[in-house]
């Protein structure tokens, strides 16, 4: 753990205590489509050095996706009535 070791009071996550890797195929793509690894992509300069990359857009798509998700959620959960 070089660089996914977090100092005290960084409020950084390592990567180590994270559920999905980029090791595996189907970690990567469910790690991929959460919003934590959305922002790592983000602030990433270059492009990842791992199994499974992925570009900036996807991760953007990843924002959009959340956030039409959250949109509809907040929009059709709602319990109405006209009195």
């Amino acid at each position: 753990m070089t660089t996914a070791r977090a100092r005290k009071g960084s409020g950084a996550i390592p990567e180590s205590y994270l559920v999905f890797t980029d090791g595996r195929h189907w970690s990567a793509v469910a790690g991929h489509a959460t919003l934590y690894k959305a922002w790592s992509r983000l602030v990433q300069v270059g492009s990842p050095h791992t199994d499974f990359p992925w570009t900036t857009g996807g991760a953007w798509t990843v924002y959009a996706v959340w956030t039409l998700t959250a949109a509809v959620l907040a929009v059709t959960s709602v319990q109405r009535r006209d009195q």
